[in-house]
């Protein structure tokens, strides 16, 4: 065998060497994974009514979130359209807990945290594609909210 065959040899065989892993196998591939948030947004709009007052289409927003184990979802509820506390300049104006099963908000629980004017919702009602159709009814520093309707729609 001359020097330049065995030259060659000796440099295939330890490129291919090299390639293996630790184990000297060949590493899968490896695929690219996004960063994926289960975070869903809602912005839609406020109506109930008071004794001496009507909100007519007030402007809301939520976030929410899913437990992964259950069909509950969990989040932030904002007086306004934009994801921000309406009143204060805190994180937001309250949390809220929402169960879902076959497209049926069971159960809609909201606590209010506007200061001043603390209160709790609670509803029921549709899922319908992107949209959320919730009633409630509650109380805060106003009195007693009947006939409340909220309608969101999921954004991206």
């Amino acid at each position: 065998m001359n020097t330049a065959k065995f030259v060659l040899i000796i440099f295939l065989a330890s490129t291919f060497v090299s390639c293996g892993n630790e184990d000297g196998e060949s590493d899968p591939v490896k695929e690219e994974t996004e960063d994926i948030s289960l975070e869903e947004k809602y912005s839609g709009t406020w109506s109930s009514t008071l004794p001496n007052k009507v909100y007519d289409k007030i402007a809301v927003s939520f976030i929410l979130t899913p437990d992964e184990d259950s069909n509950t979802w969990t989040g932030e509820f904002f007086f306004t359209a934009g994801y921000t506390a309406c009143c204060d300049g805190g994180k937001n104006n309250g949390t809220l807990e929402l169960v879902i099963e076959d497209n049926v908000i069971t159960s809609f629980e909201y606590d209010d945290t506007v200061p001043g004017c603390g209160g709790t919702f609670t509803g029921s009602g549709v899922v319908d594609g992107d949209i959320l159709d919730i009633d409630f009814t509650g109380s805060d520093c106003e009195g007693e909210h009947t006939q409340g309707k909220m309608q969101l729609t999921k954004r991206e």
